[in-house]
C-alpha cells in the first residue's frame, strides 16, 4: 500500500499529513501542524522575515525526518500566498532545498482552490445542489461552487487573516473605523462572485 505525504506551507502555518492508500481511500497515520506566521513580514513589508524562514525551515526539517520514518512513497510540497508575493520567495526555496532536499512547488490561487476542492469532496459526504466552500487562510480566501463533485465557480482572493489583521486591526479592541474598512473591502471583493443559487456554466 503506498504511503503518500503533502506538507503545506501557509502564510500562517505549516501542515504535514501522511496516508496510506487502502483501496480506493486515503488512511491517515501521521499529522502535524506548527504557527511560523511566514507571511507576517510579507504583507508588511514585501519580505519572507530571516525569523519567519528560519522558524518555517526548522519545522520543514522536523516533517522531512518523519515523511522518512513513515517511509512515505511519494510527498508533494506546495506554498500559498505569502510565497506568491514574496520578492525574496528564491532564498527560501534554496534553504529549504539544501537543508531537506525537497523542491517547493509555489502554487496559484486558483490551484490552491482546486486542492481544497478535491479535498473536500473526497472525504466529505456533498449534496447534490450547489454547495460554497470557502478556506480562509493567513493571506487568501478560496471560494469555490461545487455541484455534483464538479466545480462551476471558483476565486481566490487576497483577503487572509493574516494580511488583514496586518492591514486593519492593529488594535485590541480594533478601531470601528478599521473593521468598517475591512469589511467594505470584503464586501468589494465579494461583489462580483456569483451565490449558489445562480446557475453558471460548468467548467468541468
Amino acid at each position: 500500500m503506498p504511503t503518500l505525504a503533502a506538507v503545506d506551507i501557509g502564510s500562517n502555518s505549516v501542515r504535514l499529513k501522511v496516508s496510506r492508500l487502502s483501496g480506493r481511500s486515503l488512511r491517515e497515520i501521521h499529522e502535524d501542524r506548527q504557527v511560523t506566521r511566514l507571511g507576517d513580514g510579507v504583507f508588511r513589508t514585501g519580505l519572507l522575515t530571516p525569523e519567519a524562514i528560519a522558524d518555517t525551515v526548522k519545522v520543514l526539517r522536523r516533517f522531512h525526518r518523519t515523511v522518512q520514518q513513515e517511509g512515505a512513497d511519494s510527498v508533494r510540497i506546495v506554498a500559498t500566498s505569502a510565497m506568491r508575493d514574496a520578492r525574496n520567495s528564491r532564498a527560501f526555496l534554496e534553504w529549504v532545498r539544501s537543508t531537506t532536499g525537497w523542491k517547493v512547488e509555489i502554487i496559484s490561487g486558483l490551484e490552491e482552490a482546486r486542492l481544497i476542492h478535491l479535498g473536500l469532496v473526497s472525504t466529505l459526504r456533498v449534496t447534490a445542489a450547489p454547495v460554497l466552500m470557502v478556506d480562509l487562510g493567513g493571506g487568501s480566501c478560496e471560494l469555490t461552487i461545487s455541484s455534483q463533485g464538479h466545480i462551476r465557480e471558483t476565486v481566490s482572493l487576497p483577503l487572509g487573516a493574516v494580511r488583514l489583521t496586518n492591514e486593519f486591526l492593529q488594535h485590541d479592541p480594533p478601531a470601528r473605523r478599521n473593521c468598517g474598512v475591512c469589511a467594505a473591502l470584503w464586501s468589494g471583493r465579494l461583489g462580483g462572485f456569483p451565490t449558489a443559487s445562480h446557475d453558471p456554466a460548468p467548467r468541468g
